[in-house]
C-alpha cells in the first residue's frame, strides 16, 4: 500500500488497504571502464580512471503510490502506477578520477581529484515521501587527500580531508544539492605514539557546515577520540574514550531527518543527539 494510506491507518483512519500490484520490467545497459597507473619511480605513482555506473532509485518509492477511496474501514485502490507500463528511468553516471600517491617510508601521501555526472536526478515529495520526478542532471566533484609523517620512530602524525561539491541542474544553472541528501566535506587529524606492545592515538573528526540552494543548513561539528591497544601474550587489549570532550551535537542524520521529514512531525522529533563521552574496553584474539 502507499505511504499515505500507511500513515492514515497508523493514525486510526481505516484498518486495511489494497496493495499496489507489482509487475515485471527489465533493463539492458552497456557500461565502459578504463584505468591506468604510471609508476614514476620506486616510491610514487599517478593513476587515472574513467568508469560508468548504472543505478535505479528505490522502486518501492516510485511504484508504491496510488489513488485510494475509503469504503467502510478499508481503503480501496482505484488506480496506481503500473510496473509494466510505467518503466522507471535508470540513472547512468560517468566518473573521472586522477590521483597521486607517495610512500617514502617516513612520509606517505595520497590525493585524488574526481568528477562524476549523472544524466538524471531523483526528487522526492516531502509529503508522500515518494519519488516525484526522475529528471535533470546531477554532478558531484571534489578532492580527497591523506598524509602521514613519522616524526621519530615512535611518533606519527597525520591528516586527511575530503572536499566535495554536490549540485543539481536547474533551469537557471547548477544549484547546491538538497541538504537532506548531499554529502558534506570532512576532515580528520591524528597523532599516535607507539612503543613495543603499547599504542595510543589521539584523533579528531570534523564535519563542515553545508547549506543548499533552499537555505536548508547542516551544522558541522568536531569530535575527539582517544584510542589505544596493548598486546598481551595471547590477544590484545583495546581501550579508548569516544567523544573525549563530551561534545553536545546533533548527528548528521538527525539534521537531515529534520529537513526530509519536516512536513510530518515537529523537527524536535528528529533531533537525534550524538553519543556523549563513552569509555570502551575490549579484548581481541585472532586465531
Amino acid at each position: 500500500m502507499s505511504y499515505s494510506q500507511q500513515k492514515k491507518i497508523a493514525a486510526g483512519n481505516g484498518s486495511s488497504a489494497d496493495a499496489v500490484p507489482g509487475g515485471e520490467t527489465d533493463y539492458s545497459v552497456a557500461l565502459f571502464n578504463l584505468g591506468t597507473v604510471d609508476h614514476l619511480n620506486n616510491v610514487s605513482q599517478v593513476w587515472a580512471n574513467f568508469s560508468q555506473g548504472f543505478d535505479l532509485a528505490d522502486p518501492a518509492k516510485y511504484y508504491g503510490q496510488g489513488d485510494y477511496t475509503l469504503v467502510g474501514d478499508h481503503w480501496n485502490l482505484n488506480d496506481s502506477i503500473n510496473v509494466n507500463e510505467s518503466k522507471m528511468s535508470g540513472i547512468k553516471t560517468n566518473s573521472f578520477e586522477l590521483g597521486y600517491r607517495l610512500d617514502s617510508g617516513d612520509v606517505s601521501l595520497q590525493t585524488a581529484a574526481y568528477y562524476s555526472q549523472s544524466d538524471k536526478n531523483v526528487k522526492y515529495n516531502k509529503t508522500t515521501l515518494l519519488i516525484e520526478e526522475i529528471d535533470d542532471k546531477k554532478r558531484v566533484y571534489g578532492l580527497e587527500a591523506m598524509a602521514s609523517y613519522w616524526v621519530q620512530d615512535r611518533i606519527q602524525i597525520g591528516a586527511s580531508g575530503h572536499y566535495v561539491v554536490s549540485e543539481v541542474k536547474e533551469d537557471a544553472g547548477w544549484d547546491d544539492y538538497n541538504a537532506g541528501y548531499a554529502s558534506t566535506s570532512k576532515a580528520s587529524a591524528w597523532a599516535g605514539w607507539y612503543q613495543d606492545d603499547l599504542a595510543v592515538k589521539l584523533q579528531s573528526q570534523t564535519m563542515f557546515d553545508y547549506e543548499d540552494a533552499s537555505e536548508n543548513k547542516l551544522n558541522g561539528y568536531t569530535l575527539f577520540d582517544l584510542v589505544g591497544s596493548y598486546q598481551l601474550p595471547v590477544g590484545s587489549l583495546g581501550f579508548g574514550i569516544q567523544n573525549l570532550f563530551d561534545k553536545d551535537y546533533t548527528t548528521a542524520w538527525g539534521q537531515r531527518a529534520q529537513i526530509v521529514y519536516s512536513s510530518h512531525y515537529d523537527a524536535a522529533a528528529y533531533d537525534y543527539k550524538g553519543r556523549g563521552r563513552t569509555y570502551t574496553l575490549n579484548y581481541h584474539v585472532t586465531y
